[in-house]
């Protein structure tokens, strides 16, 4: 049996500890590129989606994080967004007199830059998407 464990059990566990670790070391390299599957819980409209040309636009995010958008490359001044802190959800409804007073018919694509409260905007990270308005 003390041969089994010196030859067998303890090498084959050292393999299993290292082979956790190399996995768990890539994930990070993976997810510090971009932590979009972790803080963004959804789009709005949806990547794909339709919406009308009046409809809203923006991002929902975890709590403790916030964004800026911008759409068909307008950004959005910090006055028309519609921001609720508490949920992480920023949003914002064209309008007559706004940035942009309506989306055209068509393929319209937003772009968030989103970054953590706690560390601030300098520390940002961006998500495109795009949508059809009918």
């Amino acid at each position: 049996m003390p041969k089994l464990v010196k030859f067998v059990i303890i090498p084959g566990l050292l393999l299993v500890v290292l082979a956790t670790v190399l996995v768990s070391i890539q994930l990070d390299a993976d997810s510090g590129s971009s932590p979009d599957a972790l803080v963004i819980e959804r789009l709005l409209p949806g990547e794909a989606d339709k919406t009308l040309q009046q409809g809203e636009v923006g991002i929902d995010l975890i709590a403790g994080w916030t964004a800026e958008l911008s759409i068909n490359e307008t950004a959005i001044p910090e006055d028309e967004l519609d921001r609720v802190v508490d949920l992480g959800l920023v949003t914002f409804r064209p309008g007559p007199g706004k940035a942009v007073e309506y989306l055209v018919a068509g393929q319209n694509c937003a772009k968030a830059t989103y970054w953590q409260v706690a560390t601030g905007p300098e520390q940002s990270f961006t998500r495109s998407w795009c949508f059809t308005a009918v």
